[in-house]
């Protein structure tokens, strides 16, 4: 691990690295756990920890290769102030040319028009220059989208597609963009010395048949117990009630992380009151993706937790149908048990139609117009009484 200039950044070991759903699943999710190797930690339920990845030594010989920098690639490099980037965390310690790629160039990026507008002056070839060229100019947007965007090509596999190009070292950083670090919400109740993560392996394949795979959660993939990581913590400063006060938590797949964090403190730290806690939880099926079902059944029996499930290739529902299907209940806990919701998981349809249901649920079980409804909603916002993180 290379030291970073950032005295924010702690160092970490790798102690827990376990796939929890199903080998047959399409989805590999895992759950991490991080050893402190600093100073104790300090974190609340819905804050984040900021990862720094690498890219894969391989890719990274590839481009040294196609570029003839092997002879090159392990001295070391010298940045000029005035070419330095803004990298989050600090640059590596005495990069060489082989480090500054691995730990600091986005090769898996999707190409740009400007990174076209610059990359077509280092190629030889005539033919692949003009078309470089066509990348970079604004007359066809929709043939820059074609090549790049669409299939999500990346910058390292255009790279390896036009021959001619070679890069001059000194450009580097103006044609590469940085790797920025990723964020994870923790899904461990606060600790002085470790942290949990809950991490959807992102792999895919695009529409001409490649497989895709996200940097930092294939990096995350390899990492094996007694790796070193450099992280951050990152507060979100979200203000949660006391252990009196009813939750009703909202979670499809990886988004129950911070709510396996914050129901993990309540029982366990806060002593909760029985039953104050109220999980919906959606997922594909029970004997695959029913992330940390485990624990959310022995809560259930212990009466800390009461859960609701949705998994929707069996029984066809969303986490918005159980919610629905618990009008009455939620509805009571919202006007007379002045209960918080928290809504976590993907920013796509889910969050916008969860808040379709409690609009729905407010008119049906206390008879509020729908304007009335949305105003509720609104109100319950502003008093830190909707709470909602999306990505």
């Amino acid at each position: 691990v290379y030291k970073r200039q950032d005295p924010t950044l702690k160092a970490g070991t790798v102690v827990l690295n376990k796939r929890i759903t199903a080998e047959d699943h399409f989805q590999d999710v895992r759950h991490f756990r991080i050893q402190n190797d600093d100073a104790q930690l300090d974190y609340s339920p819905g804050d984040t920890m900021a990862l720094y990845p690498t890219n894969d030594s391989r890719e990274v010989d590839a481009l040294i290769e196609i570029q003839n920098w092997t002879d090159i690639a392990d001295k070391r490099v010298i940045i000029e102030n005035d070419h330095l980037p803004i990298i989050d965390g600090g640059l590596i310690k005495t990069p060489t040319l082989r480090s500054l790629i691995t730990h600091h160039l986005d090769l898996k990026a999707i190409p740009r028009r400007s990174f076209f507008a610059l990359l077509w002056h280092f190629a030889s070839d005539e033919r692949e220059r003009e078309k470089l060229q066509e990348f970079s100019s604004y007359k066809d947007p929709e043939e820059l989208y074609n090549y790049a965007n669409r299939p999500r090509r990346s910058i390292l596999e255009t790279i390896q597609e036009f021959f001619s190009v070679k890069i001059p070292i000194e450009y580097l950083l103006d044609l590469f963009p940085i790797i920025k670090p990723r964020l994870f919400s923790i899904s461990s109740p606060p600790s002085s010395d470790k942290v949990d993560l809950t991490v959807a392996v992102v792999q895919y394949k695009t529409m001409i048949r490649r497989i895709r795979k996200g940097l930092c959660t294939s990096w995350l993939k390899t990492l094996n117990e007694g790796d070193k990581v450099i992280y951050k913590i990152d507060k979100n400063n979200l203000k949660f009630p006391g252990p009196e006060v009813p939750i009703i938590m909202i979670a499809p797949g990886t988004g129950v992380a911070p709510m396996r964090s914050l129901i993990h403190q309540r029982v366990f730290d806060f002593k909760a009151n029985k039953n104050n806690l109220y999980l919906f939880f959606g997922n594909r099926f029970h004997d695959k993706d029913f992330l940390y079902g485990e624990e959310w059944n022995e809560l259930v029996e212990q009466e800390r937790l009461t859960l609701f499930t949705a998994f929707s290739r069996e029984s066809g529902g969303y986490v918005q149908d159980q919610l629905y299907l618990q009008a009455e209940l939620v509805a009571e806990l919202l006007t007379h048990g002045n209960a918080v919701i928290y809504v976590c998981g993907s920013s796509g349809k889910m969050p916008n139609q969860v808040r379709l249901t409690f609009e729905t649920i407010l008119e049906e079980t206390k008879g509020l117009t729908k304007e009335q409804s949305k105003q509720y909603l609104l109100e319950l916002e502003t008093n830190s009484r909707y709470l909602q993180e999306t990505w």
